[in-house]
C-alpha cells in the first residue's frame, strides 16, 4: 500500500508532462463510467422518506472504519430563491463558471503528498422534486480543477423529509420538502486529489415545484457538499462513521406531541450513535479526542443555533458521557471549527474537533440539541482508539569499506496488546548502496528469529531516483506489540563514486491491533526512522600469492595521502602492485581519489629439486634415482621404498638439506635452485625357523633357529630325535610313549590298555595281572616264567545245546607256515529217494543261505565245525615310521619332503617358498615328513566244499575281500604288483591248498602289502571250507537256515548282522528260540523237502534279491511261493 500511495503521489508530475493530451482524452471520454453514478442508468430509482442511513466509510465498504483517518468537507450555497406563483425570485442564483448555470466552487483543503482520500461523497440538497427521468432534476455536473473536465453525477441514494403533523390542521398529509441526493465519487476524488471543485446545473425549485405553493419554512435553499474520509500518517488512529438522509423535526409539542420525547429538550434532540465493532474501544490512556461533522437546513434563525455534542458510552444503554463541540452559527453558513469559509442562509454545516472523551468506551455518537424546524442532512463522527506508540532509531556507519545500516524499533504502547500484525519492515537504502543479503541479521527481543522472509527490491522517488530496498516479513518480525523490540543489521556494498554521504531510512507497516482487536486496517508507516553518514572511500589491499601481509587499507576522504606496504613470505620474491595503480615499488604512496581503490600485492614463488635414491631397492615402482622440481612449500608424499628380504631403516639426507621431511612428507624448501637427496638405508630381515614333528613326537627337541635373509641354512636330521609308530594304520606314538601300549624289540605288541576297563591286555585277550602273570581267555594262567596252569572244567552254556568239543585232529603246518585242517569224514550218505530237509517255523530265511544239514535220525548230535575263535591269534606288530625330510605347511600332507636332512638352502629361497620374505621377524615352520607302514583290513572267509574243490578260491578271490591301505601312496593299494613299487598279494598262496579238500576244514593265508618306500605289512586270515552237501534224513530231521551255533557269533565270524530283526525284535527273537528248541527236541511244526537243485536255486535267488526284503518289498513272498509252498510235506 505504501508503494501504491507513492505511485499515486507521483501522478502530479506525470500530469505536467502530458496535460494537453490528457485534457483532450477526458473531454472526449467525460461520459465514460468511472464510478456507479455517472449516467442516468445508474441513478436511484426512487426516494426514501424521513430516514437517515450509514454511508460506507471504509476501503472495504464497512460502515465504521478504523485508521489514521479524519473527516473533511467542502461545499457552497449555489442558489437561493423565493418561488411564488408567477414570480420566481432568482436573485441569489450563483454562476461561478461562465457558461455553466447554477455553478459554484468549493475547495477541498489538504496536501496531496502526505494525505490521501479514502472515501468521498458528493451530497446536494434541493427543494425540486426528484424524478429519475427528468434531466433537470436528477443530476448535477461535477467539474474538476481545470474547470473543463467534468462528469454528470447521478445520485446513488435519494432521501426526502416529511413535514406532516397529526396535531395541526391541514398538515395531516405528507408534505415532502427537502431532497438529499448522495453519490459516491471516491474514484474521481482519489484521482484528482485536493484542490478546487465545481458543481453546476443544481436543480432550482420553481413555483411549480412547491407543495400547495407553501415552502413550509426555510425558503428554497440549494447547495452541495463534498465530504471525504482522508488518511494521513500523522493523524491519530480513529474510528469513523457517517450518516446521511432527510429527517424533519419540528422540535415542539404543538406540532409533534410526545413522539420524540416528553420534554422540550428531548423533543429538540437528534441522535446518531454507533457501536465500535468486534469489541473495539476508545483508547484507555491519555486524552481521547474526536471529530463531529454536521449539516442541516434550519428554518429557524432565532436563538443561539443548535448545540453539537460528541458522546461516548461504555456499552449500549449505559449513561452517555457528553462533550460539547460547539453551536451551529445562527446565520447559517459553513464552518470548520471557528473558521467560517462559506456564506449561507438556512444552510448550515460545521466540523468540530473535540477532546476529553471517555476512555474505554464501546459506543460513540452525536447529539444535536435545540433542534427546531430543522431538516437533518448528514452527521459524521470520529473518535480515538488505542494505537501503538513506537520508538525507532537507525544508524549508518562505514567499516572495512562496507556501509553498515542498523535499526531498532520498539513498541512503547501504554495500552496492552496494541501494535501491528502481519507487518512488513522495509529498509530503503541510499542509491549508492547495494545490500549484501548473505550478511545481515534480524532479531526480536534479543533473539534471532527464524522463518523470516527477506527480499531485495527497489523503490523510485518522485524525482526518479532508484533505491535498493530490503524487506523483512513473516516469522517473528511480522507482529510487534507492547514491549517488543525489533533489531536489524544490514551490510552494504558501496557502488558508484563521487558521493559525499549515505542516506537511509526504514518504515514498519502492518495491520492494526487495538487493545487486542485485529482491526484489519493496514497502517502505512506505523513508525519510521532515518540516518546518514559521510561517504568515505575505501582502499582495499589484497595479499596476493606469496604475500605475508599488507598494510594501509582503510577508509579515506578524497585528497589525503595514503601509504601502502607489503611483507613478502619466506620462499617468495617481490614482483609489484597491480590494480588501480601499477608499480614495482613495494612501499608506495598515492593521493586518495574520489573513488574506491583496490590493489593487489604480488610475489613469485621459489623452486628447488628433490632426488630420491632407492639404493638397491625400489621406490614408486622404479629402482633408479628419481628427480622432482617443485615450488617452495609444495608437499610431496615420500612413501617407504621396498626391497625384497630387507627392512627399510630410514632415509639418509644430503648435506646441506634445504627442505624438510616429516611423517613421510617432504616439503620443498625456500632456497631457490637448491638440490636435496634422500638415500634409502636397509637392514636384512631375520626369521625364526621352527621344526614341527607333524604327528610324530619329540624324544629330543630340535631348537628353533634364527636365520637371516642374506645367509644359507642347513636343515637338521630328525631321525632318532622325533619318533612315530603306527599299528594297523593308526598313530600309536603317544600310547607307546606313555606306556599304554608295550612293544618288544621287533615291534610286536606285548600288551595294551583296554579303553573300557583300563586293564592291560595281551593281543590274545589275556589280562595282565599286577604280578606279571597273564590270565588267558580260557582261564589258564601264564606265569611270568612262561609256565601255564591247566584251566578248570567249564559248564554247559545256558542254551542247553551240547558244548562237547569236536575231537581235535592233528593239524599240521605246511612249509609256508600255513595251517590246513580237515574235520572227520561224514558216515551218512544221502538217501536215494532225495534230499529231505525239515525247516522250523519262523526260521531265519533272511540270513545266509549256506545251510548245515543234520545227521540222520539214527545219528546223535552232528559233528560241528570247530569254533573259529579258537584259532591262534596272529601277533600284532607296530611299525616305526621312517623320517623322510622336511616340508612347509602346504606340503605336510603330501608325504613327499621338500628338503631332505642335511640340505643347505638359501634363506632367500626358503622365505620365498614360505611367502614371508618381506615379513621381518616371521616364524617359518618346517614339518617332519614320515613314511608310515601300510596296513590291511581283512576278516576270516567262508567257502563251500564245492567252491574249494572247483578251484573257485583263488588269491584274487581272497584279496577281493580285503583292503590294503597306505597313507603316503594313497588308499587303497589294489591287488597285484605296480610300477610305483607298491604291491598287495599272497606270496605263499597255493591253489592246491583248497582243491585237495575232501571234507570241511580250514587254511591260513598271509596277506602282504608293500608301499613305495619298501615298508611291508602282513595280515594272516583263516579261510574256512564248509561241506553243504545234503544228506538223507528222516522226515523229523531238521535243516536249519540259521545255525544256533552261529546265532551268538559276530557277523564277521558267520553270525547275524548286528541290526538283524532276528536279534533286535523281541517277537522275532522269541520265534527263533522256539525254532531252535523244536530243532533240538525233534518237534518241528512244518517239514519241507528240497532237492539239491532247489538248494542251489534258493542260494541264487538270495544272491539276486538280497537277504529278506532288503532289496525288494516282496522278495520273501516270492521266495515262499517259489520254494516253500511247493515243497511242504503235508
Amino acid at each position: 500500500m505504501y508503494y501504491e500511495r507513492k505511485l499515486r503521489d507521483k501522478r502530479k508530475t506525470i500530469w505536467l508532462l502530458g496535460l494537453g493530451l490528457l485534457f483532450m482524452m477526458i473531454t472526449l471520454m467525460h461520459t465514460d463510467k468511472i464510478m456507479a453514478a455517472t449516467s442516468s442508468g445508474y441513478a436511484a430509482n426512487g426516494v426514501q422518506k424521513n430516514v437517515t442511513e450509514y454511508l460506507p466509510t471504509g476501503q472495504n465498504g464497512e460502515n465504521t472504519t478504523v485508521g489514521r483517518y479524519a473527516l473533511n468537507y467542502t461545499g457552497n450555497i449555489n442558489v437561493y430563491s423565493s418561488p411564488s406563483p408567477g414570480n420566481d425570485d432568482v436573485t441569489y442564483r450563483s454562476q461561478t463558471l461562465q457558461g455553466w448555470s447554477n455553478s459554484s466552487m468549493g475547495t477541498l483543503y489538504g496536501d496531496n503528498n502526505t494525505t490521501k482520500v479514502v472515501k468521498a461523497y458528493l451530497i446536494w440538497e434541493t427543494r425540486k422534486r426528484y424524478n429519475k427521468d427528468d434531466n433537470n432534476a436528477n443530476h448535477v455536473t461535477f467539474i474538476m480543477h481545470d474547470a473543463r473536465t467534468y462528469w454528470n453525477i447521478y445520485p446513488d441514494r435519494v432521501y426526502v423529509d416529511d413535514r406532516s403533523s397529526q396535531y395541526v390542521s391541514g398538515w395531516e398529509q405528507p408534505r415532502p420538502r427537502v431532497y438529499c441526493n448522495v453519490a459516491d465519487v471516491t474514484n474521481i476524488v482519489q484521482t484528482y486529489g485536493y484542490g478546487d471543485y465545481y458543481v453546476a446545473n443544481m436543480p432550482v425549485c420553481s413555483a411549480s415545484d412547491l407543495w400547495e405553493q407553501d415552502t413550509g419554512g426555510g425558503g428554497t435553499p440549494t447547495g452541495w457538499q463534498l465530504i471525504v474520509v482522508e488518511e494521513n500518517e500523522d493523524y491519530p488512529v480513529r474510528a469513523v462513521t457517517l450518516k446521511a438522509g432527510s429527517v424533519y423535526r419540528f422540535g415542539n409539542a404543538d406540532w409533534e406531541g410526545n413522539t420524540y420525547g416528553s420534554t422540550d429538550a428531548e423533543r429538540a434532540t437528534v441522535t446518531m450513535g454507533t457501536e465500535l465493532f468486534n469489541g473495539l474501544k476508545t483508547k484507555e490512556y491519555g486524552d481521547v479526542t474526536g471529530q463531529v461533522l454536521f449539516g442541516s437546513i434550519n428554518a429557524s434563525t432565532s436563538g443561539n443555533g443548535m448545540g453539537v455534542n460528541l458522546y461516548t458510552q461504555q456499552q449500549i444503554g449505559a449513561a452517555k458521557s457528553l462533550r460539547s463541540a460547539g453551536d451551529t452559527p445562527r446565520e447559517g453558513g459553513f464552518y470548520r471549527g471557528s473558521d467560517y469559509f462559506a456564506q449561507g442562509h438556512d444552510l448550515c454545516s460545521v466540523l468540530y474537533e473535540v477532546s476529553g472523551l471517555e476512555q474505554g468506551a464501546s459506543v460513540f455518537g452525536v447529539d444535536i440539541t435545540r433542534v427546531s424546524w430543522n431538516t437533518q442532512l448528514y452527521i459524521g463522527a470520529a473518535v480515538d482508539i488505542a494505537f501503538p506508540e513506537f520508538e525507532s532509531q537507525q544508524t549508518t556507519s562505514i567499516s572495512d569499506g562496507k556501509v553498515i545500516v542498523k535499526g531498532t524499533i520498539e513498541n512503547t504502547s501504554v495500552q496492552d496488546n496494541t501494535g501491528i500484525y502481519d507487518g512488513v519492515l522495509t529498509v530503503t537504502l541510499d542509491p549508492n548502496l547495494t545490500p549484501d543479503l548473505s550478511n545481515y541479521s534480524i532479531a526480536v527481543n534479543g533473539n534471532a528469529v527464524s522463518g523470516v522472509a527477506v527480499r531485495q527490491g527497489t523503490v523510485t522517488d518522485a524525482d526518479g531516483t532508484v533505491h535498493n530496498t530490503v524487506t523483512f516479513s513473516r516469522g517473528g518480525i511480522s507482529s510487534c506489540f507492547g514491549g517488543d523490540k525489533i533489531e536489524y543489521t544490514i551490510y552494504c556494498q558501496i557502488s558508484g563514486s563521487g558521493m559525499s554521504r549515505f542516506d537511509n531510512r526504514d518504515q514498519l507497516d502492518g495491520f492494526l491491533r487495538s487493545a487486542g482487536v485485529d482491526t484489519g486496517h493496514w497502517i502505512d508507516k506505523a513508525c519510521t526512522a532515518s540516518s546518514w553518514c559521510n561517504a568515505l572511500f575505501r582502499v582495499e589491499l589484497i595479499a596476493g600469492n606469496g604475500i605475508q601481509s599488507v598494510s594501509g587499507a582503510g577508509d579515506y576522504t578524497p585528497g589525503v595521502s595514503v601509504a601502502i606496504n607489503a611483507v613478502v613470505k619466506n620462499g617468495y620474491h617481490w614482483t609489484g602492485w597491480t590494480g588501480t595503480y601499477e608499480t614495482d615499488t613495494k612501499q608506495y604512496t598515492f593521493v586518495m581519489p574520489a573513488q574506491n581503490v583496490s590493489m593487489t600485492a604480488n610475489a613469485q614463488i621459489n623452486h628447488s629439486t628433490l632426488k630420491v635414491d632407492p639404493n638397491g631397492g625400489s621406490w614408486q615402482g622404479s629402482a633408479t634415482v628419481q628427480s622432482f622440481t617443485e615450488h617452495y612449500g609444495t608437499a610431496k608424499s615420500i612413501p617407504d621404498p621396498v626391497r625384497t628380504g630387507y627392512t627399510f631403516s630410514g632415509w639418509v639426507k644430503s648435506e646441506p638439506f634445504n627442505g624438510s621431511l616429516n611423517n613421510a612428507v617432504y616439503t620443498f624448501g625456500a632456497a631457490d635452485g637448491a638440490v636435496d637427496v634422500l638415500t634409502a638405508s636397509w637392514t636384512a630381515n631375520s626369521y625364526t625357523l621352527h621344526f614341527d614333528p607333524n604327528d610324530g613326537k619329540e624324544q629330543t627337541p630340535i631348537d628353533d633357529m634364527t636365520i637371516t635373509y642374506d645367509q644359507d641354512v642347513t636343515l637338521p636330521d630328525a631321525t632318532g630325535l622325533y619318533i612315530r609308530y603306527t599299528l594297523d594304520g593308526e598313530d600309536i606314538t603317544q600310547q607307546v610313549l606313555d606306556g599304554t601300549i608295550v612293544l618288544d624289540d621287533t615291534g610286536a605288541v606285548v600288551m595294551m590298555m583296554d579303553a573300557d576297563t583300563g586293564l592291560m591286555m595281551t593281543p590274545a585277550g589275556g589280562v595282565v595281572n599286577e604280578d606279571g602273570s597273564i590270565t588267558n581267555p580260557d582261564g589258564s594262567i601264564t606265569n611270568p616264567d612262561g609256565s601255564v596252569a591247566d584251566p578248570e572244567e567249564t559248564e554247559p552254556d545256558v542254551s542247553g545245546e551240547s558244548t562237547e568239543a569236536l575231537e581235535e585232529e592233528a593239524t599240521e603246518a605246511d612249509a609256508s607256515g600255513k595251517a590246513v585242517e580237515e574235520p572227520k569224514e561224514e558216515t551218512t550218505e544221502p538217501d536215494a529217494s532225495g534230499e529231505s530237509m525239515e525247516v522250523p517255523e519262523a526260521s531265519g530265511v533272511e540270513e545266509d543261505i549256506d545251510v548245515q544239514v543234520a545227521e540222520s535220525e539214527e545219528s546223535e548230535t552232528p559233528e560241528e565245525l570247530e569254533d573259529p575263535t579258537a584259532d591262534p591269534v596272529p601277533d600284532k606288530k607296530a611299525y616305526a615310521s621312517v623320517f623322510m625330510g622336511w616340508a612347509l605347511e602346504d606340503g605336510r600332507e603330501s608325504f613327499i619332503p621338500q628338503w631332505t636332512a642335511g640340505t643347505s638352502i638359501a634363506v632367500a629361497d626358503l622365505t620365498n617358498a614360505a611367502g614371508v620374505t618381506d615379513q621381518n621377524g616371521a616364524t617359518i615352520t618346517l614339518y617332519a615328513v614320515w613314511d608310515d607302514c601300510p596296513w590291511i583290513v581283512a576278516e576270516n572267509l567262508y567257502y563251500t566244499l564245492t567252491q574249494a574243490q572247483s578251484g573257485y578260491i583263488t588269491d584274487s578271490e581272497i584279496l577281493s575281500h580285503a583292503t590294503a591301505y597306505d597313507r603316503e601312496d594313497g588308499s587303497p593299494i589294489a591287488p597285484g604288483f605296480h610300477d610305483d613299487g607298491t604291491s598287495f598279494s599272497i606270496p605263499d598262496y597255493q591253489a592246491s591248498d583248497f582243491t585237495q579238500f575232501q571234507r570241511e576244514g580250514s587254511c591260513t593265508e598271509n596277506l602282504t602289502v608293500v608301499d613305495s618306500a619298501g615298508s611291508t605289512y602282513y595280515k594272516q586270515i583263516t579261510v574256512y571250507v564248509v561241506d553243504t552237501t545234503a544228506v538223507a534224513v528222516k522226515p523229523e530231521g531238521t535243516t536249519r537256515f540259521i545255525n544256533e551255533y552261529y546265532y551268538n557269533q559276530p557277523e564277521a565270524n558267520g553270525g547275524l548282522a548286528a541290526d538283524s530283526i532276528w536279534l533286535t525284535d523281541p517277537e522275532y527273537a522269541a520265534a527263533l528260540q522256539t525254532a531252535f528248541t523244536n530243532s533240538r527236541n525233534g518237534t518241528a511244526e512244518e517239514v519241507y523237502e528240497f532237492s539239491h537243485e532247489d538248494i542251489l536255486a534258493m542260494k541264487q535267488f538270495i544272491d539276486d534279491n538280497g537277504v529278506g526284503n532288503t532289496e525288494s518289498d516282496d522278495a520273501l513272498t516270492r521266495f515262499y511261493d517259489r520254494f516253500m509252498a511247493p515243497n511242504k510235506v503235508e
